[in-house]
């Protein structure tokens, strides 16, 4: 998904339909990643325009159930007022760098928004991202 202003790029959101384990549970998530607003675009509403449109899109068109990112923490505030979920969890990846297992215990801000079904359905338990993080 994309932001523009006079006929500039200027937001950016990348999504990625993928099957992940929650628990014992398979659960099929919209990664998303790439969240980006340029500086001089910020506070016009892109960043939301853009987390909207990726909302419908990880429902619309990855059908998934859940969308899903991870963030640092000072933009939790951002993100919850967009209407996402922070939840605690473990989390397994594969290193962006080396393809190497990672654990990420809980702590570091993880989301989720609702798509084909609400955030209380998300699963207990540990989550395999299956693969490295978006």
């Amino acid at each position: 998904m994309v932001g523009s202003l006079d006929r500039r790029v200027v937001a950016h959101a990348g999504l990625q339909r993928r099957t992940i384990g929650v628990g014992d549970v398979d659960v099929v998530v919209a990664g998303v990643g790439g969240v980006l607003v340029a500086h001089a675009a910020r506070g016009v509403g892109l960043g939301r325009a853009v987390l909207r449109e990726t909302a419908r899109a990880a429902r619309e068109v990855a059908a998934a159930d859940f969308a899903y990112l991870g963030c640092r923490e000072e933009v939790v505030p951002f993100y919850r007022s967009c209407g996402w979920t922070r939840t605690r969890v473990r989390e397994r990846s594969l290193s962006r760098v080396d393809g190497a297992p990672v654990v990420q215990e809980p702590g570091p801000p993880v989301l989720l928004h609702p798509a084909r079904r609400p955030v209380a359905d998300w699963p207990d338990g540990d989550v395999d991202l299956r693969g490295r993080p978006w």
